[in-house]
């Protein structure tokens, strides 16, 4: 759960970004103009935070609150109809590129916090509406399975994500800590028949145990001070000697006492893994 926002501080600033010139009031149109796509997918989480801090109905009443909630619901609808998974897994969605992994993540947390948001306000947002079909979880997880699935290699490091399906030399800092919450937050909101990537016969608390393990071992942390460099080559003198620490994530990999508790994984899973 949220801390409780200064309420006048809260509605200021979603009047800002709604009174902007990037946003379009246009209904039928895509909500932002002039904003990079992944930091859109920033503005939906914003905007469901906004939401879940300020409970409410986002109809029923012509108070300025209400139309606020009502063009902030509106708003992540749209956003959410433009870049659905399977947009931006093939990289039709406007601009969006399915080639830099921290990108999409940015997308996976903006479905997943969404879906956190219909779950406590279902009269706000439907879970089982997403614009991609399926539901709002369902979004975050081919997302993310994707990644998994295109960006984690052992070549070099002895394990952690690529940055980008063209740089699949360098391993970023932001992605890996996308990961490891990503893959934690999966854990902790699918259902218990669902908790698995079954083609790797691994859940996905283990995926975000291991990343956050590695993250943790690896060179990606500097030894003399604790910050996370920006990232990762396998070439000699390169920021895999720690030589770069100017790559902090707002995301900082998990201890493992962030996992207890979790629920059990099905079947499908190794029992190594439950």
């Amino acid at each position: 759960p949220l801390p409780d926002p200064h309420p006048r501080a809260a509605a200021e600033l979603i009047d800002l970004l709604l009174g902007g010139p990037h946003f379009v009031a246009n209904a039928s149109l895509a909500p932002w103009v002039g904003v990079g796509y992944w930091q859109e997918a920033n503005l939906d989480e914003a905007f469901a935070n906004y939401l879940l801090a300020t409970p409410g109905s986002a109809g029923g009443s012509n108070s300025t609150t209400a139309r606020r909630r009502t063009a902030v619901v509106g708003a992540l609808q749209r956003s959410f109809r433009t870049y659905t998974a399977e947009r931006l897994i093939a990289g039709t969605a406007y601009g969006a590129s399915n080639t830099s992994y921290d990108d999409l993540l940015w997308w996976a947390l903006a479905y997943l916090r969404a879906h956190e948001l219909c779950v406590a306000q279902p009269a706000v947002l439907r879970c089982d509406d997403a614009p991609g079909g399926g539901s709002l979880l369902q979004q975050g997880r081919l997302i993310f399975d994707f990644m998994y699935d295109h960006s984690w290699n052992e070549d070099f490091c002895d394990g952690g994500y690529c940055w980008a399906l063209k740089a699949q030399n360098y391993k970023n800092c932001v992605t890996n800590q996308q990961g490891v919450l990503v893959a934690a937050k999966l854990a902790r909101l699918l259902p218990a028949g669902a908790r698995c990537d079954c083609k790797a016969g691994e859940s996905y608390r283990a995926i975000a145990l291991r990343t956050s393990g590695w993250l943790r071992r690896s060179p990606m942390r500097n030894a003399s001070n604790g910050l996370y460099n920006d990232g990762l080559r396998p070439e000699p003198n390169s920021n895999a000697t720690c030589a770069n620490d100017h790559g902090q994530s707002p995301t900082l990999p998990f201890p493992s006492s962030h996992f207890r508790g979790f629920p059990a994984c099905d079947s499908c899973c190794l029992a190594a893994d439950r």
